[in-house]
């Protein structure tokens, strides 16, 4: 299969009739989807790095494509540091969807094949097809993600999330935070217009217009949204480092930092984890924010357990 029609593809910017060829290919036998879904890898990976020029993979074909991938997996690996980014194929005989999964501890931006960019935060797992539809461009998201969607009117973009509900798009800059088993989907507008499309307790469809300024929160279990006004950006600035608390319980504050810091809590059955309280912290490690929850919730912390790498889950306990 050609290369050039194959980038095409992965852009979005084939024809009609090239997408019929390139779909009839990798119908047509296991070995042509394997090598499909092989060149997709590579090109999502050369996405994240921001791989320079993509016409010099095509100046090194005597190369095997898993070479390739393997030099462009590496780069991955260098430009985050300890991340690791694991892209996993579904089982599926269709062209399917493949997944990008973030890590506790790390977060990862990537740009999208029709020059949407997103960022994911860590725990976040996001779905994706190997190229857009015609008709619409869809992703599924489990965890935190900010978006900032190309324009597309004739091409909405849809993020669909756990608990019956999803997010219609048509260019625009987003906060999502739906995290599988967690009852609330979240969606904060920084700017554009997004249409969130629910079910309610009665189990009839719903469907809520945002306006710049607004969050709205979604209770799957009791199957009702509410709006909210928001000032500013904090609502994202965890895509910058920044760690924000805002009427947080301890309970969920721990929750938060258990995926931004790669850490176990264990918690005393004494301490009260329903108290609220608010705090922002730009650039302070684990260490000074327990710190800071010692004075304004009164608790104690110790190690259990230390990481010895970067991988390794760290056990605290609150006493």
């Amino acid at each position: 299969m050609d290369k050039e029609l194959l980038y095409r593809f992965f852009e979005g910017h084939a024809s009609t009739e090239e997408m019929k060829v390139v779909k009839e290919w990798a119908e047509s036998s296991d070995e042509n989807r394997a090598a499909l879904r092989r060149e997709r890898k590579l090109f999502d990976a050369m996405l994240v790095v921001g791989y320079p020029e993509r016409t010099s993979i095509h100046d090194r074909k005597k190369h095997s494509i898993f070479r390739e991938f393997m030099k462009i997996a590496a780069i991955v690996v260098v430009t985050f540091g300890v991340t690791v980014l694991l892209f996993s194929i579904g089982k599926n005989k269709d062209i399917g969807m493949q997944a990008i999964t973030v890590p506790a501890g790390q977060r990862v931006n990537l740009a999208l094949p029709d020059g949407s960019k997103i960022w994911l935060n860590a725990g976040t797992t996001m779905k994706y097809p190997v190229s857009f539809m015609t008709d619409k461009r869809e992703v599924i998201l489990d965890g935190e993600a900010y978006f900032e969607v190309a324009k597309n009117e004739k091409v909405p973009f849809i993020v669909s999330t756990p608990g019956h509900s999803s997010i219609k798009v048509l260019g625009t800059r987003f906060n999502v935070k739906a995290y599988k088993g967690n009852e609330e989907v979240t969606t904060t507008l920084f700017e554009g217009r997004v249409e969130f499309e629910y079910r309610n307790r009665d189990n009839e469809n719903k469907n809520i217009c945002l306006i710049p300024g607004q969050k709205l929160i979604y209770n799957s279990t009791e199957g009702g949204a509410k709006l909210y006004a928001v000032s500013g950006e904090d609502e994202s600035s965890w895509k910058d480092g920044k760690i924000e608390f805002l009427h947080h319980s301890l309970r969920d504050a721990l929750d938060i930092l258990s995926l931004r810091f790669n850490v176990d809590f264990v918690i005393n059955p004494n301490v009260s984890t329903d108290d609220s309280f608010s705090g922002k912290f730009v650039n302070k490690n684990l260490e000074q924010i327990l710190d800071y929850f010692k004075v304004s919730c009164g608790i104690n912390w110790k190690y259990l357990k230390k990481a010895t790498d970067e991988d390794d889950k760290q056990i605290i306990e609150i006493y």
